[in-house]
């Protein structure tokens, strides 16, 4: 009557054994994420004061295991997010991000804490300034009638500047050289009388200075849409500030 019973245990025993395999893996899978939120927690308090942040950002590293990217000193990216708006160059921008990839710390900086200076191979990032600010800064550059018209969006890519007398003008938006140009419809430019034409085309016309996005990424392009000025950037074998 006993050999039944060593036969149940001889076929527990592989059991057993996948049991605390399995909890092994958890384990270890749980001390790792626990270690890249630790890790990304740092890295978070250390932008905003690199930036100079209101608010500590988001951040994300990516990648698994994340102890191999800390032996390895190199992670293969980094996601970063503002939780609140930015104050830039007196601009305020409502939110900014950015996706680092390639991004490269030495071990030993990291576990001591000392890190100052990170190594970016390449990298995306956008942010958005919202109409209300736009307006804000079409006061400023546009002189007195910058200030007597508002702009408003409408469709992907176009927004409306409204002004006195029934003023309406369809415009796109250009970014060159870290300005941002409003350019008129000319067909909506052309139907208004010339001496309007000229004014209003000087003073929507007029180049107004952007600010330098957050998280040491660099303007590229701009885009009008239904909430605002949505601003591109690119990084490419840069270096990011973390001190």
């Amino acid at each position: 009557m006993a050999e039944p019973a060593r036969h149940g245990t001889r076929r527990s025993r592989p059991l057993r054994l996948l049991v605390l395999v399995l909890l092994a893996v958890v384990l270890l899978v749980g001390l790792d994420w626990l270690a890249a939120s630790l890790a990304a927690r740092r890295l978070a308090a250390n932008v905003q004061t690199s930036q100079r942040l209101s608010d500590r950002p988001d951040v994300t590293i990516r990648g698994f295991p994340f102890v191999t990217q800390v032996l390895r000193g190199s992670y293969g990216r980094v996601d970063l997010r503002s939780r609140g708006p930015i104050g830039r160059d007196g601009i305020e921008v409502s939110s900014a991000s950015a996706e680092l990839r390639g991004v490269r710390v030495h071990a030993g900086q990291a576990l001591r804490g000392t890190v100052e200076d990170v190594p970016v191979a390449s990298g995306t990032g956008s942010a958005l300034i919202t109409y209300p600010e736009l307006n804000a800064l079409l006061a400023r550059y546009g002189g007195l009638v910058g200030s007597a018209v508002s702009i408003r969006g409408t469709t992907p890519g176009r927004a409306r500047v409204d002004g006195p007398l029934g003023l309406t003008l369809d415009v796109a938006a250009s970014v060159t050289d870290g300005r941002l140009v409003v350019v008129p419809d000319p067909a909506g430019l052309a139907a208004l009388p010339a001496p309007v034409r000229d004014v209003i085309a000087r003073s929507v016309a007029a180049p107004i200075p952007l600010p330098a996005i957050p998280f040491n990424v660099r303007l590229a392009s701009g885009r009008l849409e239904p909430e605002g000025l949505v601003l591109s950037a690119v990084a490419r074998d840069s270096v990011f500030p973390v001190r």
